[in-house]
């Protein structure tokens, strides 16, 4: 309503301007009231939507954390499944080795049983002295024998250096003066010594569940304390195909490899 409609309204009627100013009052009082209350509504959306985005956060989080967990499972599942075939074929080698000496054992066996010959009795003569002796052939290996010779590597297991502190000639420090080359000679040596793999299974608690877990051990590993497939291998070997007794087979393991093992082991 204008200025000049209230003037005219108010001279012609004084109470009717006095009711549309309550009525003006009343209908700003309800629309102060209504922005409290949509003030106080929006308040509250805010709190929820700060929730929602720290709850969207930490979900984004675990999601992520669930992302990792997968990737190392997957490669915990690459890595066993390179394992299992290692493990197969490395069976398959044994089993083919088992059974060649199985084949050799039974082969002696049969030899054992067999009869002395019946033919005539040739009498050895004794050896005296020297079993060169009479013989033209020169000592050692023979010409056009193919002999077997001891060959340098290109992969050493270790190299050792051996470095020049002076000049032979001057005999002033050459320390560190670059080489120009390395004259090289190879030792063959066999390392005999005991290895103890200890195998520790993870333990976590699971800080959503508080489940506790345990990681899996090899499926060979079944014992606290047990021999390695290397250790029972050479105990077979030493048994059945070279025939050796079990009390030897046991001195060996304690004098060389240094630990006692039982005879139930070595059958």
């Amino acid at each position: 309503m204008k200025r000049e409609e209230i003037l005219t309204l108010y001279h012609s009627n004084p109470d009717s301007i006095a009711s549309y100013i309550e009525d003006f009052e009343f209908r700003y009082k309800a629309l102060e009231f209504r922005y409290k209350v949509l003030e106080f509504r929006y308040k509250v959306l805010e709190s929820q939507n700060i929730e929602f985005r720290e709850r969207i956060s930490e979900l984004e989080s675990q999601v992520k954390f669930k992302d990792a967990r997968i990737e190392a499972l997957e490669s915990q599942v690459k890595s066993k499944d390179a394992r299992i075939e290692a493990l197969e074929s490395q069976a398959i080698e044994f089993q083919e080795r088992i059974n060649e000496l199985e084949s050799l054992l039974n082969q002696n066996i049969q030899s054992n049983k067999k009869p002395p010959s019946t033919g005539t009795f040739i009498e050895k003569k004794p050896k005296t002295g020297s079993s060169q002796e009479g013989s033209s052939k020169r000592p050692g290996g023979q010409k056009g024998h193919p002999g077997s010779t001891l060959n340098q590597v290109e992969d050493p297991d270790e190299i050792i250096f051996h470095r020049l502190h002076k000049c032979r000639c001057c005999g002033r420090n050459i320390e560190e003066s670059e080489a120009i080359g390395y004259k090289t000679r190879q030792e063959f040596n066999i390392v005999v010594m005991r290895k103890v793999t200890e195998h520790r299974a993870e333990i976590k608690k699971c800080p959503y569940c508080n489940c506790k877990n345990k990681a899996d051990f090899p499926k060979s590993i079944t014992k606290p304390v047990q021999y390695g497939i290397t250790v029972l291998t050479i105990a077979i070997y030493l048994r059945n195909y070279q025939l050796i007794p079990y009390n030897r087979i046991k001195n060996l393991y304690e004098d060389v490899f240094g630990f006692k093992i039982s005879s139930d082991t070595i059958i």
